[in-house]
């Protein structure tokens, strides 16, 4: 994975059939951006495709046929499918305490903020129901672990939000990472301010990314939250429970 995630834009089946040179390089844009290429000068795109194939659970051809071409249209999360992740965390990507300080560095304009933070709040409860974590919002001048925002393009992560539809956000694991800049950045959660944020899309996405902020890789469960294409799942699963708990434990009982 490069260190500025390349842009793409989701190329059509026929393009990248008849030899289209920016059709080649978008989808070659994507599966290096998304983990699964080694490198953008990787010759086994057949390989890569298989890859994505498989994890998205569409027939695993190594051609890049319609099927394929649709699942790149799908909107999506910004983080790799847990093919080349290492950049991003080279810890335990674990908390290393039970209680969790988040707070809103800034807000989307398709909602109001006390229904945004209502939302973010039930997505937190949701991973603090399976587990032993416990989650306090603070004030914007706090030190909070999990920071969260919504920004348009470049946003000074270097990885820019690419406008509607494609990237919906991303977030990053938490420290430490062994890496100076994603120190900085780890348990932040970003929301790409050019989607229109509806209450049930932001009720996906929180919950989804928040499981990134806590230490969680992508699922390939297509049902699940973790899952990284857009599926519309606001209640965790089961490979979800079973995930966080991997970390962290079950919830402990109260006496």
């Amino acid at each position: 994975m490069t260190t500025t995630m390349p842009a793409w834009k989701p190329p059509a089946a026929e393009d990248v059939a008849r030899g289209s040179p920016k059709a080649q390089a978008d989808m070659r844009a994507f599966l290096d951006r998304f983990g699964y290429l080694k490198t953008e000068a990787e010759l086994d795109l057949p390989g890569a495709l298989r890859k994505l194939q498989g994890f998205a659970h569409v027939h695993s051809t190594g051609n890049f046929d319609d099927e394929t071409a649709e699942l790149m249209k799908m909107p999506r999360c910004g983080l790799p499918d847990g093919l080349g992740l290492a950049e991003l965390s080279g810890g335990p990507k674990k908390w290393n305490k039970d209680t969790i300080t988040y707070c809103f560095d800034s807000f989307s304009t398709d909602m109001t903020p006390e229904a945004a933070a209502g939302i973010v709040r039930e997505a937190f409860d949701k991973w603090s129901a399976v587990s032993p974590l416990s989650f306090v919002k603070v004030d914007r001048d706090k030190n909070a672990d999990i920071r969260i925002e919504w920004a348009h393009g470049e946003h000074g992560d270097g990885n820019p939000f690419d406008g509607i539809g494609r990237v919906l956000a991303h977030a990053y694991f938490p420290p430490p990472t062994g890496s100076l800049r994603f120190d900085r950045l780890a348990g932040d959660a970003h929301f790409d301010e050019a989607e229109r944020w509806t209450t049930r899309l932001l009720e996906s996405v929180a919950v989804h990314e928040f499981g990134h902020s806590l230490g969680l890789d992508h699922s390939d469960v297509p049902d699940s939250v973790m899952y990284p294409f857009a599926n519309g799942v606001t209640a965790l699963t089961a490979a979800d429970i079973d995930a966080i708990r991997k970390v962290y434990g079950p919830r402990r009982r109260t006496p």
